[in-house]
């Protein structure tokens, strides 16, 4: 049996002790968000593994930010590569889902006599994530960031959307990262969406947030629009996206939560309807630079329980219920739809 350092082992004991409980749901996974290459990293792997060998899981999800985006461009995409494949070795079935962090880039020094850090292109998380093409029921369009994974038995679909839209001139050695939901991933959502079978169930995950703090649901209109769009959804309604209306009167399923990344805190809220889950990040320290949305777990001390943050997730279709147990750091959480 894998083991792990003697400060996990009550927190292993009652990660093993809820999946055995939750045996009977219709999916379990974990959920790990914002490791930036942290210290605690190896002792995260080795505890969800400890977990997936004990009672296994369906698959792992990352919610982005593997990196810390300020460093070079070759040794950023080799550690990003490294980190992929030390993640999906954590679980046994190899079945690894990230969605793209904010961080997930690079440092050019050269780009408008500046330094422009954070730099990601789309090409180059299609590369680095091959592997994901030859998943089983993963579907993805050729060169995006952005896909779907099927749990067919289940009907059951997960998709991983992309929160980073940029606009990058080489020529001009410039490169502009924004928050958004490309308008060519909006109508992917809303055609993968509207081809449900009646009945089925969405989960949504991405790093960013659907929303900015204080301010009105249209600061980001693509964030609104997917909110918009999953409300049709789940409430049978119709929406409009790109000036194609999206009918799902007939054709509803149900959304049972948006998680996210990014704030480096827990939180649960509702939007337009929809859970919006957020989930604390892996890194044992309290960030100082900004406000969390949510509840920051304190403290995170290394070598000691707190070191640890990341989730244990089931979901019950019959009860329409989500329940997250968390490992380390921090609360559980229960979310129903």
């Amino acid at each position: 049996m894998k083991s792990v350092q003697p400060c996990f082992q009550a927190e292993l004991d009652r990660a093993v002790s809820f999946a055995r409980v939750h045996s009977d749901a219709d999916f379990l996974c974990g959920v790990v968000a914002d490791t930036h290459l942290s210290d605690n990293g190896e002792h995260t792997r080795e505890n969800i593994a400890a977990v997936d060998e004990r009672a296994p899981l369906d698959c792992l999800i990352h919610l982005g930010d593997f990196l810390t985006g300020q460093l070079p461009e070759k040794v950023s995409r080799r550690l990003f590569r490294e980190e992929i494949a030390a993640y999906r070795a954590a679980v046994a079935s190899g079945r690894l889902f990230p969605v793209q962090g904010n961080h997930d880039g690079y440092r050019n020094e050269s780009y408008a006599g500046q330094l422009v850090d954070c730099i990601s292109l789309d090409e180059n998380w299609a590369a680095d994530t091959a592997y994901l093409d030859a998943l089983a029921n993963v579907r993805r369009p050729a060169g995006k960031p952005y896909y779907y994974v099927d749990v067919p038995k289940r009907a059951l679909r997960l998709f991983f959307l992309c929160t980073n839209g940029y606009t990058h001139n080489p020529a001009a050695r410039t490169f502009k990262k924004r928050d958004e939901i490309s308008p060519d991933q909006l109508v992917w959502l809303a055609e993968s969406l509207s081809a449900l079978d009646k009945g089925c169930t969405v989960m949504v995950f991405s790093h960013i947030h659907p929303f900015v703090p204080g301010k009105p649901l249209e600061h980001i209109p693509s964030y609104k629009a997917a909110l918009d769009l999953l409300h049709a959804c789940h409430y049978g309604e119709a929406c409009v996206i790109e000036g194609k209306t999206y009918d799902f009167s007939q054709r509803r399923a149900d959304v049972a939560a948006w998680f996210h990344g990014h704030d480096h805190s827990d939180s649960q809220k509702r939007l337009r309807g929809i859970n919006i889950i957020g989930i604390t990040s892996e890194t044992a320290y309290i960030p100082q630079l900004w406000e969390p949305i949510g509840v920051f777990p304190a403290p995170r001390d290394l070598d000691t329980a707190s070191e640890d943050a990341w989730d244990v997730m089931a979901w019950h279709r019959d009860q329409r219920t989500i329940c997250l147990s968390r490992f380390g750091a921090g609360e559980d959480k229960l979310v129903r739809y």
